[in-house]
């Protein structure tokens, strides 16, 4: 029952990619400011989450919620870099 390493860490880097190719899809669409508001409560609503899930949550569960947080605020700021680069 060994699990692969791709298999454990996929959710992670999936959930990223989804969040910056989101992003960057919206960026094309909406304004500077606009982008960023959206990053902006995304990123919060991230904080939020993983601060939630070591407090109340704690277990492994929470570290999971904490893991998949932590790799959407990642994938949601890689995707405003790039989409701001983009843009320019």
């Amino acid at each position: 029952m060994d699990a692969s390493i791709l298999e454990v860490w996929f959710p992670l880097f999936f959930i990223g990619i989804i969040f910056t190719i989101g992003i960057l899809v919206i960026s094309f669409k909406v304004s500077r400011t606009f982008l960023y508001s959206i990053s902006l409560i995304l990123s919060l609503i991230c904080i939020i989450l993983f601060l939630l899930s070591i407090t109340v949550i704690r277990r492994w569960e929470g570290l999971a919620i904490g893991f998949i947080t932590i790799s959407s605020l990642i994938g949601t700021w890689i995707g405003t870099s790039i989409g701001m680069l983009i843009k320019k």
